[in-house]
């Protein structure tokens, strides 16, 4: 290795996170050499966000090393890191909205123009050299942006597009030689994302950068190195091409993956707790007696929005009667934000929701709960100081009759005998999977006819996902419970699912039964970037 390379090399080796129970990364070895781009990718939970917190001194690792330019940066404070050539830019672009674009990008440099103290508070000609020369930097930087005609304008009234170049701007005028992009393209369109993809290559030799996006296309596009990550450890490392076509990183997204495209579908005639663990279920059946009857929901043409981000653009889609049907795609692919404004947690800017035949758009959540839909919201959401008892019995709060109450409570207990034995602990003395059991518990005490499910899979263990995916078929079955299930956990997903719906960039790519959908190109497409017949022709 040449001395030139050494000295602006990032080196990450061997660093371990922990937060309290939770290893957020472990033992994760990446370096990043000079001029490179590489990106660094992973489902939910990954550690991808905690990576970059560590880079930029936010967290502190338990274990390892990071050293960049042959410095260790163990103990550097965040604000010091500009001054050795680190910068980074944010998911949310934060600028200030009452100054002009040149202003804000004039922040991000003002440790390389600093005059003294006294020549600023006296107004002396060497602090006006310096915010002249301050200034000059940062139409430079906002040219390289490709934003330099709006430096004038008030950074609060551009559109969002142009506000993410502008707080790319901020990082660029400090010149840096490491640059963390942190989702450049979050809330793009895909005309957008082209041409951020281009003005990354352009710092192509002259920049270390280091990418973490959730945009597979942008990612396969610009990096020349790959770095996945899955549950805090690296799984994988090589070219796009190779990352692509690695069998550990389609399990870690898709779910374990068989060579079968319609493979056996996995069912729970019994509860998860009498399952036998690991073991194999019989095929799921056909639900055939779900054919022709109506719609429970129906999402037509749904528009939802985070101030200028379109998470859910023109989403159509009906979910029948006593089915389970899973929506599907990467981070940032709006499954979420679906689900929130179905339950009325997100106020809708467009489209219709209608469930067992009434309109319900727009309606507080509240009253989507009392018409019969309960939410079970992602990250389980259980509160840890209270008990399982007072959890379970928050989800029946607004239901008048006690009898009724304590019914639905008894049944709740027979369905979770883990959770009776544990009735009296707290919910943070719980395990992962007790936990999810008992947020999905809370949800059934409000006698839902139709439950959401928002990433059941999360942070659990490979056996506990299969006994939940098996609790959430046996419900259905057994009840006639109708489920929209969200997953980034493909296959686990698919196994019990009637139907699937792939979501990318907030719009449906693909739609069909679970058994097609498992096989359709167009589910790894959307997850991983992989070309498809329809990117081809």
């Amino acid at each position: 290795m040449g001395s030139d390379e050494s000295a602006s090399k990032l080196e990450i080796d061997s660093v371990s996170v922990r937060f309290g129970g939770l290893r957020a990364l472990d033992q994760v070895s990446i370096d990043a050499a000079p001029g490179r781009i590489i990106g660094v990718i992973g489902p939910n939970g990954a550690g991808k966000t905690t990576l970059f917190n560590v880079v930029c001194g936010f967290v502190r690792p338990d274990a390892g090393t990071l050293r960049w330019r042959g410095r260790s940066l163990a103990g550097v404070p965040p604000h010091q890191l500009a001054r050795l050539g680190i910068a980074r830019t944010l998911q949310g672009v934060r600028l200030f909205p009452r100054l002009s674009a040149v202003e804000n990008v004039m922040v991000g440099g003002g440790h390389l123009h600093r005059p003294w103290f006294v020549s600023t508070l006296l107004g002396l000609p060497r602090s006006d050299r310096a915010e002249r020369a301050l200034r000059a930097a940062a139409l430079e930087a906002l040219d390289q942006a490709g934003v330099a005609g709006v430096a004038e304008r008030m950074a609060g009234g551009l559109p969002y597009a142009i506000q993410k170049r502008v707080g790319l701007a901020r990082a660029l005028v400090a010149r840096p030689s490491l640059l963390l992009l942190d989702e450049p393209a979050g809330g793009l369109g895909a005309d957008e994302v082209a041409g951020v993809a281009e003005l990354i290559r352009r710092l192509r030799g002259s920049i270390t950068v280091m990418l973490v996006e959730h945009r597979m296309d942008l990612v396969m596009s610009v990096c020349d190195d790959v770095a996945v990550l899955d549950a805090g450890a690296l799984i994988a490392r090589g070219t796009p091409g190779q990352v692509q076509a690695d069998p550990r990183v389609l399990s870690a997204y898709l779910g374990d993956r068989t060579d079968e495209p319609a493979r056996e579908r996995k069912s729970a005639d019994s509860p998860p707790e009498s399952a036998p663990t690991g073991s194999p279920r019989k095929g799921r059946r056909q639900r055939t007696a779900v054919e022709g009857k109506s719609a429970a929901l129906e999402v037509e043409d749904l528009v939802a929005t985070y101030g200028p981000v379109r998470a859910v653009d023109r989403v159509s889609l009906n979910v029948d009667s006593g089915s389970i049907t899973a929506v599907l795609g990467a981070n940032g692919a709006g499954k979420t934000s679906l689900l929130r404004t179905v339950s009325g947690l997100l106020a809708p800017r467009g489209g219709r929701v209608s469930y067992g035949g009434k309109d319900i758009t727009g309606l507080p959540a509240e009253e989507v709960v009392r018409r019969g839909l309960g939410h079970v919201p992602e990250g389980a959401g259980a509160i840890a100081e209270l008990t399982v008892d007072e959890n379970l019995r928050l989800g029946s709060l607004w239901r008048r009759d006690r009898r009724d109450r304590a019914v639905a409570l008894e049944e709740v207990y027979d369905l979770f005998p883990r959770l009776r034995e544990r009735r009296k602990q707290f919910a943070s003395s719980l395990s992962g999977g007790e936990r999810q059991m008992l947020s999905i518990g809370r949800a059934l005490m409000g006698r839902p006819q139709m439950l959401l499910l928002d990433e059941p899979s999360l942070g659990l263990a490979p056996l506990v996902t299969e006994q939940i995916m098996g609790l959430i078929s046996g419900l259905s079955e057994r009840s006639g419970l109708t489920v929209l299930l969200v997953e980034q956990n493909a296959d686990s997903a698919l196994s019990i699912a009637d139907h699937g719906v792939v979501l990318n960039v907030g719009r449906v790519v693909a739609a069909a039964d679970a058994v097609t959908l498992a096989g359709d190109e167009q589910l790894r497409h959307a997850y991983l970037g992989l070309p498809s017949a329809q990117d081809s022709e």
